[in-house]
């Protein structure tokens, strides 16, 4: 259990990774490839480097949005304060990211500017309002999948719930059924071997009592059992009707 529970957020984590590293590696090279077209010329390798490096905070930040999706599912209007609480958290991590590409802009240069663009915190500004609309659809999508993984576990412990509700009800209707069965069974068997005696015929009376034991102790055996071979089960009719 502790290998599985481990392994679990090891192949989130991979998954993650290598998501936002494809984003990444896709903007980097849209980027790359514009600029080249229209004639710039840049620090390419820094450039593409920063492009890919620059979605980590929302690699960091998509298992917390998916777990706020899953306990403040966005799908209705009210209450309000879910909605609050998703918008709050979208402007952090848009905000984190915005800093962490001036960061990366700032400390490598990888536009080559031959000047400062401005300062930290005006650029820092610019860039958040630039890219509201992107963060939005991010943070959007990152809950829909958080909502759809959701509906998809549900799903499946409803129907591991059923299967385990219809299989209790099935045991319960075949031992509802043997308790019907065999006192009617047994108090017959019991007649018989009571009237094989008042005939003088003991020999049959003790090998009815041995069968019926050998029966009983059968039924006893099987009765949690799911499958059973069907040698064993013509096994056990013949001597059902052997005693019959």
């Amino acid at each position: 259990m502790d290998t599985i529970s481990t392994r679990a957020p090891l192949h989130r984590w991979i998954w993650i990774a290598s998501i936002w590293l494809g984003f990444g590696l896709v903007d980097a090279m849209q980027t790359v490839f514009v600029m080249r077209g229209e004639g710039m010329h840049h620090a390419w390798v820094r450039l593409s480097w920063t492009c890919v490096v620059g979605w980590v905070p929302w690699a960091l930040a998509t298992p917390f949005v998916l777990r706020l999706g899953r306990r403040l599912p966005p799908v209705t209007l009210r209450p309000l304060t879910n909605w609050l609480t998703h918008l709050a958290a979208c402007a952090t991590v848009g905000l984190t990211f915005a800093a962490w590409t001036m960061w990366l802009d700032f400390s490598f240069n990888p536009y080559a500017r031959s000047s400062s663009p401005g300062t930290f915190a005006h650029v820092w500004f610019d860039k958040f309002y630039n890219g509201i609309l992107s963060f939005l659809v991010l943070y959007a999508a990152i809950v829909a999948v958080s909502y759809v993984l959701d509906s998809r576990e549900r799903l499946a412990l409803q129907r591991t719930d059923t299967a385990r509700l219809n299989e209790l009800l099935s045991k319960a209707q075949l031992d509802a059924l043997r308790r019907q069965i065999e006192p009617h069974f047994l108090f017959n068997t019991l007649n018989a071997v009571a009237g094989l005696v008042r005939e003088g015929r003991n020999d049959a009376a003790v090998d009815m009592i041995a069968g019926l034991s050998d029966f009983l102790r059968r039924v006893l055996q099987g009765s949690t059992e799911q499958q059973v071979p069907l040698g064993e089960e013509m096994e056990f009719a013949q001597k059902y009707l052997d005693i019959q």
